[in-house]
């Protein structure tokens, strides 16, 4: 491993790659060096050279102590063409992938949404992420695909709703929640969350859930979702007040069960942070909380907005796993 490692810092010191090398390092499975050249650079992969030799000294003993180099090693490099690296963000994640971050659903048609995932899931070695069920599946039709975007703004598809609590008419009998689970086809989740609001590059570890009872109140529970992305809100809302616990929600065609509330004087969850987090700002990271269902938008019979969402432990209690933790 050693001359792997030494190795690679021997080709990142290479003066015709030092600025052109995007990644590298030891593929200590097939004993050689992996170096990524960026897409823009003008070197080609093809004209590089395939070996690197590693320099050894040899040590000899009084009176005639002296130290020559010797060839130690030459080690096999493989090249390739890497994109440029770009900081991920809430609205163009990246894997491994985020809770908080934007997912777009689409079905058969040419109909697409943004909604929000909330946080990852693991279960049988599958990762998943948990969003709405309303994104899913509602009065308007089927959008069991999901894909992230990417910062050109077109999509890639990263999975399927392969679970869900709920329908077109609300939640199924037996079931609880507005919860959604899209199985990742070949990405993986992170254990991380954004927070921060409109599109931040800012993440926080999830370091297990909480359940939140009628009547909590405090300073560091808070929301995540991409809202932002299509103009309606920040992304960000910090409730203070769990008021009320096991509503049953009737809107759009729909009644889901089991939803908690949680109050804020003015500030109101929006359009497109259907599926994202709700959680609590802890020492070292978060606990995640809920899913974000909806508000009442701050109706004038209530003087607070109420945001609405399942708790998480749903999705443990209905369908298995746990939560991603990192």
């Amino acid at each position: 491993m050693a001359d792997l490692d030494r190795a690679t810092q021997a080709v990142l010191d290479t003066e015709s790659l030092s600025d052109e090398t995007v990644i590298a390092g030891p593929d200590y499975s097939r004993s050689r060096i992996l170096v990524g050249i960026s897409s823009s650079s003008k070197i080609r992969p093809a004209t590089l050279p395939r070996i690197v030799s590693i320099p050894g000294t040899e040590e000899i003993s009084a009176p005639n102590t002296y130290r020559r180099s010797l060839l130690k090693a030459e080690v096999p490099v493989e090249y390739y063409e890497e994109g440029s690296p770009a900081p991920t963000s809430r609205y163009y994640d990246a894997p491994p992938l985020s809770g908080g971050s934007l997912v777009i659903v689409y079905g058969t048609s040419s109909a697409r949404y943004g909604c929000s995932a909330a946080f990852g899931w693991v279960e049988q070695g599958n990762d998943y992420l948990v969003t709405a069920a309303h994104c899913y599946k509602n009065p308007n039709g089927t959008y069991g695909n999901v894909a992230r975007v990417n910062s050109d703004k077109s999509i890639t598809k990263i999975g399927t709703v392969t679970w869900s609590s709920g329908d077109a008419t609300g939640t199924k009998s037996g079931l609880a929640g507005d919860i959604a689970l899209v199985r990742l086809s070949s990405a993986r989740t992170s254990g991380m969350l954004y927070t921060g609001t409109y599109n931040t590059t800012t993440k926080k570890k999830v370091l297990g859930r909480t359940y939140l009872t009628q009547g909590w109140t405090g300073s560091n529970l808070r929301t995540s979702g991409a809202s932002g992305f299509a103009g309606n809100g920040s992304g960000e809302i910090n409730p203070n007040w769990v008021s009320l616990v096991n509503q049953t929600l009737s809107y759009g065609g729909m009644r889901f069960t089991k939803i908690s509330v949680a109050e804020h004087s003015s500030t109101c969850t929006k359009d497109g942070d259907s599926g994202g987090a709700f959680y609590l700002n802890v020492s070292g990271g978060v606990h995640a909380v809920g899913v974000i269902s909806g508000s009442n938008g701050g109706g004038a019979l209530t003087t607070n907005c109420r945001n609405y969402y399942p708790p998480i432990s749903f999705v443990a209690a209905n369908f298995g796993g746990s939560i991603k933790t990192s």
